[in-house]
């Protein structure tokens, strides 16, 4: 029961100074997160207790992540270096 993504990103990084083993830490940070969200919503967490959560784990990780749940699906947006990805997660309620 895996869910299905749909991934949105503006301009890749141009000139942002971010290398590309820092852009690897942060795509593997936001998956963290993502899934972390996932399972939360997976095993019945409260929307605002999910959204608080994973706002938290994001800052504790460095990310700046803005989070909306509803019983069917699990937003996620983050900005790093002024570029913002954000991502949808369809989930089974």
């Amino acid at each position: 029961m895996i869910p299905s993504r749909i991934h949105s990103r503006s301009d890749e990084r141009q000139s942002s100074g971010v290398t590309g083993a820092e852009t690897a830490d942060i795509r593997a940070a936001m998956a963290l997160v993502e899934k972390l969200g996932r399972a939360l919503h997976a095993y019945g967490c409260p929307a605002h207790r999910l959204e608080d959560a994973l706002a938290q784990v994001s800052q504790r990780l460095g990310l700046e992540g803005q989070f909306f749940s509803t019983p069917t699906a699990l937003f996620a947006s983050f900005t790093v270096a002024g570029e913002r990805s954000t991502s949808l997660s369809r989930v089974d309620p």
